[in-house]
């Protein structure tokens, strides 16, 4: 009981640290890494037969070792379970909760129903529990993984690409108004930059919004894009007013040409803007908010000559990366990703071969602002 009334208080701390953040950007983001129970279990057996249960922090994974040891391998089943104190002011909100990593099927309960389903290590997901939640009193989370090979899900099998098993990246909570930029468009920001031509003399800058209004009534609203220079500057904006229906999901498509952009000119100047998408009601109240963050860039590859980055040739100089190691499987904190790329940085790398999969989110914010270029390769 001690140790549930302290994670009740640290989800509670957690909820009020974020009171001022929702109330400018009409959304909350909360990680919920800490406080998670784990068992392993076999196929037949459910989350009240375990009684075996560990505290854990996420990242986690039931593999811990390097894979090439051969030894000791567990494939197989585990349960996640997790207390959450809901606030009752979420009862009028939209509650997700998003993995952005689990190896590599995870079925989601809440409250002992059955939500979901998702299947794949490397991809982030996302689910809707909304309607799953009791307001104002502890609810409970569980999460039953399994990492079994099978032919259905690639990889088939564990001798090339080893799936350690467990969730090995964060969490978190996302909590939103019922009018809001999309959490649910496979679990991606809800927000997507395009640049259509970039030159020292002028960058146009599109920015493709998606939004979910599930009141029962049409709303209006207006959405302001806002691109800021790394010094704070506002370089561009735009407004669009609009009219929401309440079914379904709705694009918005806004263009911004930005007049002479600094450029994003890999580790020689890691330039990074910051676009901000906000959606207002009528009232001019913040509704939702999503920041995002602009390399403005071109790059082209001429066979038999090489990468130019915008206009100039650029040397690459590369590594292949995979995200295990020995002692933590691939259930890898901050810290190992930073070491990961101080060991690149001595050696003089430009660009990271990411093999074979999606990696982590926190990885790739790095190299953008470190001026790695990254290239994915999926090879099954």
């Amino acid at each position: 009981m001690t140790t549930l009334k302290t994670v009740f208080f640290c989800v509670t701390l957690l909820f009020s640290k974020t009171l001022l953040n929702a109330q400018q950007s009409g959304r909350e983001v909360l990680p919920i890494n800490s406080g998670w129970e784990f068992a392993k279990l076999d196929a037949s057996q459910t989350e009240t037969q375990q009684a075996q249960w560990t505290t854990v922090t996420l990242p986690h994974t039931w593999n811990d070792k390097d894979m090439q040891q051969g030894k000791d391998f567990y494939e197989g089943y585990g349960m996640y379970r997790k207390y959450l104190e809901v606030p009752q002011d979420w009862q009028n909100k939209r509650v997700f909760i998003r993995f952005e990593g689990v190896g590599q099927v995870a079925e989601l309960y809440v409250n002992d129903r059955y939500i979901g389903k998702h299947n794949g290590s490397y991809a982030a997901f996302i689910f809707d529990v909304s309607h799953d939640l009791n307001f104002g009193v502890t609810n409970k989370i569980v999460v039953r993984v399994n990492n079994i090979a099978t032919e259905s899900i690639l990889p088939t099998d564990h001798f090339l690409f080893g799936i350690f098993g467990g969730i090995y990246r964060p969490a978190s909570l996302i909590v939103t108004n019922k009018t809001n930029i999309t959490t649910t468009d496979y679990a991606s920001p809800g927000v997507y930059i395009g640049q259509e031509k970039v030159t020292g003399e002028e960058a146009d800058i599109r920015i493709t919004t998606k939004l979910e209004h599930i009141e029962q009534e049409p709303g209006y609203f207006s959405l302001q894009t806002e691109i800021y220079n790394q010094e704070g500057q506002k370089v561009g904006q735009h407004h669009k007013d609009l009219k929401l229906s309440p079914q379904g999901r709705q694009v918005i498509s806004q263009d911004i040409q930005l007049p002479r952009p600094h450029l994003w000119q890999g580790k020689a100047d890691p330039y990074l803007h910051k676009v901000v998408v906000t959606l207002k009601d009528s009232d001019s109240t913040v509704v939702d908010q999503v920041i995002q963050p602009l390399g403005i860039r071109t790059f082209e590859i001429k066979p038999a000559d090489g990468l130019y980055l915008n206009g100039s040739k650029y040397k690459m100089y590369g590594v292949c990366r995979h995200q295990d190691r020995q002692d933590f499987g691939n259930a890898l904190l901050p810290e190992h990703h930073d070491e990961d790329l101080d060991i690149m940085n001595e050696m003089g790398v430009t660009t990271i071969r990411f093999a074979h999969y999606q990696q982590s989110e926190y990885l790739y914010s790095r190299c953008d602002s470190l001026g790695i270029a990254q290239r994915n390769l999926f090879q099954f």
